[in-house]
């Protein structure tokens, strides 16, 4: 349990950053540079770190409180491969509008996430 919660922390703090990263990026009219997706790389990596360690919680104390957890870890999970699907083949500004809102959304999701983590 504890260390779902601390790779989820983890999570929290690359997301932050990845939000300041992306208004960075947008407000220059730029794409996201190497640094920004590297560290995009990074989340999706704690991410499925936090819902591996999440399914072993899952496995051996039952799941959650509230179950909208689950659904919430789903849609974080895939927030950032979908944000990439879209952005493919866009122009430089697009992209970055459409990390903007991947990052303010997978931080609201993050967000519910402890709230509905029942810890």
């Amino acid at each position: 349990m504890e260390l779902h919660l601390l790779t989820a922390q983890v999570v929290l703090v690359l997301v932050a950053a990845g939000v300041v990263g992306s208004i960075g990026s947008a407000l220059l009219r730029r794409p996201p540079g190497t640094i920004l997706i590297g560290g995009l790389v990074w989340v999706v990596i704690g991410l499925v770190l936090a819902g591996a360690t999440g399914l072993v919680v899952l496995i051996g104390s039952g799941p959650p409180t509230d179950p909208l957890h689950i659904v919430y870890g789903v849609l974080a999970v895939s927030a950032l491969p979908l944000a990439v699907a879209i952005a493919t083949g866009r122009s430089d500004g697009r992209r970055a509008t459409i990390t903007v809102v991947a990052m303010v959304v997978l931080a609201v999701l993050v967000l519910r996430l402890f709230e509905t983590g029942g810890a």
